[in-house]
């Protein structure tokens, strides 16, 4: 059925699969100026799409016609699925190089536009909070087209700001403070730390272990900070994910230093 596989092809705007693979881009990255903006808009754009979902408070399509349930306390306005395929998947085409032909770009467009749809046909948006998400989306992206090294800590920081009110609404509720959290832990590396001069993973045995770690290190943070259920946990567990994330190409060099030298 295509309301089925609409519900499979939703997931590639699911907030945590959009992490995954924002992170794992920049950790294999052999230049890390365009991912590390990627990763500052990237924030930028959930920190929007949280304060705007939990301020406004505008409902989702009535539960009877979901064909994907959704969290009863969760809003519709924007679209966050459509909003986060938008910057993440179109900001690939624009920091990315070897993504700036037709056929790459083609198929980056085509995700977002499938995500966004596929919000309509799941019944869990109304159009307009998928027009609206994607619309945001674009406004990042042609800041982010616009934006240099120099801008990345005050765009981490503005993502903290902009997160910052959803935190307020909520009293510390989940998603807004985690990501308030790392939005404070990505600015202070960004603002700290030189990530371009960060090592990169020259072989593939460097590169996976540099994955696995990454995805063992966010996974734990997160469950660990939902174990604990406070606001203070959420923040804490935000920062040592994004803060932690951007620093740990550093562990190559212990990595390069482990492994034999290959003949």
């Amino acid at each position: 059925m295509a309301t089925d596989a609409f519900a499979a092809i939703t997931n590639l705007g699911d907030p945590f699969f959009l992490l995954v693979v924002i992170a794992v881009y920049y950790w294999l990255a052999e230049e890390r100026d365009g991912p590390a903006q990627l990763v500052a808009f990237t924030l930028l754009a959930v920190a929007v799409t949280v304060t705007l979902k939990n301020g406004l408070a505008l409902p989702r399509p009535p539960a009877e016609i979901q064909a994907v349930p959704t969290d009863g306390d969760s809003y519709g306005f924007p679209s966050g699925h459509a909003l986060g395929a938008t910057v993440v998947y179109g900001g690939l085409a624009t920091v990315d190089e070897r993504l700036h032909g037709v056929g790459a770009t083609g198929v980056l467009s085509l995700l977002v536009a499938l995500v966004g749809l596929s919000r309509v046909v799941i019944g869990v948006h109304y159009v307009g909070d998928v027009l609206a998400g994607t619309a945001i989306g674009g406004v990042l992206i042609v800041l982010l087209w616009k934006s240099d090294a120099r801008h990345r800590p005050l765009v981490a920081g503005a993502a903290a700001v902009v997160a910052l009110p959803g935190v307020v609404v909520t009293a510390g509720g989940t998603d807004s403070t985690f990501v308030f959290g790392a939005a404070v832990g990505a600015a202070l590396i960004f603002a700290l730390v030189d990530v371009e001069t960060l090592p990169d993973a020259a072989a593939v045995p460097q590169g996976a272990a540099l994955v696995a770690t990454g995805l063992v290190m966010l996974g734990g943070a997160y469950s660990l900070a939902l174990t604990v259920g406070h606001p203070l946990a959420f923040a804490a567990g935000g920062v040592v994910m994004l803060g932690g994330s951007l620093v740990l190409p550093r562990a190559l060099q212990v990595m390069q230093a482990a492994l034999p030298a290959a003949d």
